[in-house]
């Protein structure tokens, strides 16, 4: 008798335990659930290949201009809000970045993450003239394309939007979020262009950037060949700004999560100016900061390096992940 009491009590405690444990489960899956359909993507639910991504092509009105861009979102329920990447190229670059951008775009996508890139003066599918391109436009072009998005994508988290830019879109990112204190809520930055604009090593050198702007005050423009053998109308405009920018001083002020990426063998953006700009934001909720060996400044966009775009696409997708939510 002694015996079947001891078995009968615990039966009892182990059907009393798998009630606490049904009790848990639903407990856990009623916050979950609260989380998804409070209209907001949780962190829990942002992850690598989640969602399928789809692609759509369309025209943004900025400063009277239609300038192309291209959304790329996460297919998933009517009810959820999703963050928003706004994705801003480098120099002579444009919005597909040789399919480099595409590919990020796609791996946020399947993370449950919005973004939208957009083509600068002169650069990709854009029709407007090299001599428009300049910092205050692009500018412009960044707040227009965020704007766009959030009033023609319901399914935008409003409260949840960062921006990412590759090599001078770094530095549109950084003087964006120095602007607009509040705006964005993570940065993740390719290879940013951050020596003061002056300096800018693509341009060659201070004394060849005040050559240049000299004849460009003169002439209205000058005819400049890149590294990689470009030739781009520049505006006096754009080495005004140029010469003004300095985001080693701009980064300071901002408040959110920074993550950089760079190469061992970037010889445009070198590891150490990246380094040196993390170390400047003294303001921000925290620095990251990942090398890409063998990388060099086309982060195998412009090569059949395909191993390290992806690894590229997918610190930065990481990155967003831990930090919109």
């Amino acid at each position: 008798m002694k015996a079947k009491k001891i078995a009968e009590s615990e039966s009892i405690k182990r059907r009393e335990g798998m009630k606490k444990n049904v009790s848990l489960t639903i407990t856990i899956m009623i916050i979950l659930a609260m989380g998804y359909f409070s209209g907001c993507v949780t962190t829990a639910q942002l992850g690598q290949d989640q969602f399928a991504p789809k692609s759509e092509e369309v025209m943004v009105m900025s400063r009277g201009v239609e300038i192309p861009a291209t959304i790329v979102y996460p297919m998933g329920s009517e009810d959820v809000k999703y963050p928003l990447v706004v994705m801003a190229h480098g120099h002579g670059g444009g919005r597909q970045e040789n399919g480099g951008f595409g590919l990020i775009a796609e791996r946020l996508a399947s993370a449950g993450i919005v973004s939208i890139r957009m083509d600068f003066p002169g650069c990709g599918d854009s029709t407007e003239l090299w001599i428009q391109n300049n910092m205050t436009n692009m500018l412009i072009d960044i707040e227009s394309s965020r704007q766009y998005a959030l009033d023609h994508y319901d399914m935008i988290n409003k409260k949840q939007v960062s921006i990412m830019g590759y090599s001078t879109g770094g530095r549109l990112a950084i003087h964006s979020a120095s602007m607009n204190p509040g705006m964005w809520k993570a940065m993740g930055l390719l290879a940013p262009s951050a020596e003061k604009g002056k300096n800018a090593g693509f341009l060659g050198g201070q004394e060849n950037f005040k050559k240049n702007m000299t004849i460009a005050e003169k002439d209205g423009s000058y005819l400049f060949t890149t590294p990689w053998g470009q030739e781009q109308e520049l505006g006096y405009k754009f080495f005004e700004d140029m010469n003004t920018s300095d985001p080693q001083e701009l980064i300071k002020g901002y408040k959110g999560p920074i993550f950089a990426v760079t190469g061992d063998k970037d010889t445009s953006v070198l590891p150490e100016t990246v380094q040196a700009l993390l170390e400047s934001a003294e303001s921000a909720a925290s620095t990251g900061l990942h090398m890409v060996k063998g990388a060099n400044h086309g982060y195998g966009f412009y090569s059949d390096e395909g191993d390290i775009s992806l690894e590229v696409a997918n610190v930065l997708t990481d990155f967003f992940i831990e930090n919109l939510n």
